[in-house]
């Protein structure tokens, strides 16, 4: 008799995105209700290096950053990374935020939201209690869209072979205009090599899902 694991390929993960998340723009929005339930009472969202017609190119990122209360390098390494973490059900009860708040977003999905929409992320986090920020790189940039090929050779390409480098850094690197910086605490989400093609059309239809969801005031400006 012989004993094997069960060993995921790499490309469980697009799978996964594609079934919990229909498109960019709910993607978008998913990660903006992961700011609502961290207690964050602001939420920005940039379109960087877009061009003049809100179109996308090669250097194009999207940014959404909030003043919530952050992440630890434990949630951070343990939950965070690690899909379908084990936590404790309360029954029917719905999930509420520190501040009381019914939490939004979709349980789990957030990661995949990043994923959806570039191939290149990095989060910062940083809790109000810690002078320490927290940073995550997922850079699947050598990857095809199905992770069945590295750097255009064909191989097998297992989950638990896909290495996200963490790292800590100190508030003082930040630009004291981020978010971050200005409340010491909260979370960034860069997301570069964008992978689906923005528009004005695109980005009006995530500004119509913000109104819908309501949960901070909309400033085009910002």
């Amino acid at each position: 008799m012989e004993k094997h694991n069960i060993r995921p390929y790499a490309r469980l993960l697009t799978m996964l995105g594609d079934q919990l998340i229909k498109n960019e723009t709910i993607a978008l929005t998913e990660l903006v209700k992961n700011a609502y339930d961290a207690d964050a009472d602001v939420c920005r969202v940039k379109f960087i290096n877009f061009n003049s017609d809100s179109t996308n190119n090669s250097e194009s990122i999207i940014e959404i950053s909030d003043n919530g209360y952050g992440m630890s390098k434990d949630i951070i390494t343990k939950h965070f990374l690690n899909p379908a973490t084990p936590i404790k059900k309360s029954g029917k009860e719905l999930r509420k935020s520190k501040k009381g708040r019914i939490c939004q977003g979709e349980k789990g999905i957030g990661r995949f939201s990043m994923l959806k929409l570039g191939k290149k992320v990095t989060v910062y986090s940083k809790e109000p209690e810690s002078a320490v920020v927290h940073s995550i790189k997922f850079d699947f940039g050598d990857y095809d869209e199905e992770f069945l090929f590295r750097n255009g050779i064909s191989e097998e390409i297992f989950l638990d072979q896909i290495e996200i480098q963490y790292d800590e850094c100190d508030i003082s690197s930040f630009d004291s205009t981020s978010l971050v910086a200005e409340s010491q605490h909260g979370t960034i989400i860069r997301i570069e090599q964008l992978k689906g093609e923005w528009n004005q059309n695109k980005i009006d239809e995530f500004k119509k899902d913000m109104v819908r969801f309501s949960p901070f005031e909309i400033d085009d400006n910002s």
